[in-house]
């Protein structure tokens, strides 16, 4: 069982490891170098980065004894993020998402959806986090497994994904403010199959786009999926993932009828859009694969909306593709590998040509990009107790032809 640690110990040691001489952060921080490697102590999951562009906020849980889960503090230095502090939680943060003013962030939290308001943290304040339980019931028996959340484009709704409970939890971030956080700002609680992963809305943020690793069982697809890492001879077969696409009204409003699914490979994980909106790529860890959904046929026959399936490795996870569009970028590790995992590598697909055009090294388990300001993008190595932060502009550099 993962061990809940009390909310005032949590709270005190907010206080003073904010209080505790962190120091000012410079004015800016975009890399001169191509990339450069920030150590975090822990495994870390997400990043975001907040909108003066100064601070960075990490997912991190523990690896040792001697660690503790929570979110790592980076701060900009001579035009490079630096560790500055943890942030304790408890019990395991993973997905992060902020509201548009970057005033609070919105964790995913196993069991729990946690908010964190980035403007008190500053200030040391005891009331800067606040717990909503995901469930309802005791925490042993009802494990939501809360993964990831996206912030609606105009910071009303969370939309958190339930990975062991198959949902789509929406909070309404007004109602939450409001109440002090309580579960009923909690609105809608939508079936949407087996372990929703990551969601990311249209252009318009009028549609919410997911992954499921395994399909809705009523939807028939073919058990044609080994399990990762199984042998051989190991007989059981899933269904595929699929991407879904939810209309965000209804959704706010409970009600799933809206939903749409068209299948991925096996364990759709993480998926990205490219520039224009209409085209989503979608990571299949379990397939060696990632695929290129054209997201405006999801609204017809939503089976043809993958058009193209590219081998890129083994058990890819995180996928980003740069601003310009040039660059599709892959982390693959052998996470269910024989040994667990290696060093990782990032595959580099060409953005017009869809063409593996050469590799980046990686750390241990490369698990998710997200986009900073400017040209950065993060990029946490899971098992190397890691962030690597690129510079877009100078990937060219980093690129190893094949």
């Amino acid at each position: 069982m993962k061990r809940l640690f009390g909310l005032v110990a949590i709270l005190v040691a907010v206080v003073m490891g904010v209080c505790a001489g962190t120091s000012r952060a410079d004015a800016e921080c975009v890399a001169k170098e191509p990339s450069y490697t920030v150590t975090v102590p822990g495994r870390p999951f997400s990043v975001r980065e907040l909108p003066d562009s100064t601070t960075a906020l990490v997912s991190v849980n523990p690896e040792t004894p001697l660690q503790v889960p929570g979110i790592a503090v980076l701060v900009c230095k001579a035009d490079r993020f630096v560790y500055d502090h943890m942030i304790p939680m408890s019990p395991q943060p993973t997905g992060l998402a902020l509201t548009p003013d970057g005033k609070v962030l919105v964790v995913a939290d196993d069991s729990y959806i946690a908010f964190l308001r980035t403007d008190r943290l500053s200030r040391g304040s005891p009331d800067a986090i606040t717990y909503v339980k995901a469930e309802t019931g005791d925490i042993e028996d009802d494990d939501a497994g809360a993964t990831y959340v996206s912030v609606s484009p105009d910071g009303r709704y969370a939309f958190v994904s339930e990975e062991q409970a198959g949902t789509i939890t929406v909070v309404d971030l007004v109602k939450a403010a409001a109440t002090g956080y309580s579960r009923g700002a909690i609105v809608g609680d939508i079936d949407v199959g087996n372990a929703p992963i990551t969601t990311l809305f249209a252009s318009d943020g009028k549609t919410l786009y997911g992954t499921v690793e395994i399909v809705h069982r009523k939807l028939g697809y073919p058990k044609v999926c080994r399990p990762e890492g199984a042998a051989v001879s190991d007989p059981t077969r899933f269904a595929s993932g699929a991407v879904f696409s939810l209309d965000v009204g209804e959704a706010e409003r409970g009600s799933g009828s809206s939903l749409t699914f068209a299948p991925a490979q096996c364990s759709a994980v993480r998926m990205a859009l490219a520039p224009g909106g209409r085209f989503v790529w979608v990571t299949n860890r379990a397939s060696g694969s990632v695929s290129l959904f054209d997201l405006l046929k999801m609204t017809g026959d939503a089976s043809t909306a993958r058009v193209n399936d590219i081998s890129v490795g083994s058990n890819p996870v995180p996928v980003a593709v740069t601003r310009d569009g040039s660059y599709v970028l892959v982390g693959i590790t052998n996470r269910f590998g024989p040994g667990g995992t290696t060093s990782g590598r990032v595959i580099v697909l060409d953005g017009g040509t869809h063409r593996i055009v050469g590799t980046i090294p990686a750390g241990l388990f490369p698990r998710e990009f997200s986009h900073g300001s400017g040209p950065t993008l993060f990029l946490s190595n899971n098992r190397s107790d890691s962030v690597t932060i690129f510079n877009e502009n100078l990937l060219g550099q980093l690129i190893m032809k094949r």
